[in-house]
């Protein structure tokens, strides 16, 4: 299941059904396009592919880990390579077919891979659950605020 657009929609919809096509693929590749329930998609789904050559902060990736998939993803991509820590939470590949292939057949050949890898990823992602997140925001408001205050009194740490 391919889930998602690509950045030019149609054009991109029909180059992939085309591809399904032309190797007979119509049976075992589904083009789902987006969805508003990632989490009802995660919780079917034993794998997570990330064939983005770069990401600022990779969300729906980010999301798949959180659900506890292992992903495979691009080693180039700075938005995945810095939160995969290569083979403990993740995969990082090579870019091309060829390197996110072998990524994938690695996952789909070990259910124990998946699960370790998948596990850990999860473990990875408590840092930014929204406590962690709103507690950071919080103390950086405040020291910002305090700073401001120190400054505007005349007095400087």
């Amino acid at each position: 299941m391919i889930f998602g657009e690509g950045e030019n929609g149609i054009s991109y919809t029909l180059y992939l059904r085309n591809l399904i096509h032309e190797y007979h693929l119509e049976n075992r590749v589904f083009l789902k396009g987006n969805t508003n329930y990632p989490f009802e998609v995660y919780r079917k789904a034993d794998i997570f592919a990330l064939p983005s050559p770069y990401e600022g902060f990779p969300l729906a990736m980010t999301e798949a880990m959180s659900a506890g998939l292992p992903v495979v993803a691009y080693e180039s991509c700075s938005g995945a390579n810095h939160i995969i820590l290569n083979e403990v939470n993740g995969i990082l590949v090579k870019d091309g077919v060829e390197g996110l292939a072998e990524g994938l057949r690695r996952l789909m050949v070990s259910k124990e891979l998946r699960y370790k890898i998948g596990g850990k990823a999860h473990n990875s992602m408590k840092k930014y659950a929204p406590d962690n997140v709103w507690s950071q925001w919080e103390s950086l408001i405040q020291k910002t605020a305090d700073h401001h205050r120190r400054f505007d009194s005349g007095v400087l740490n």
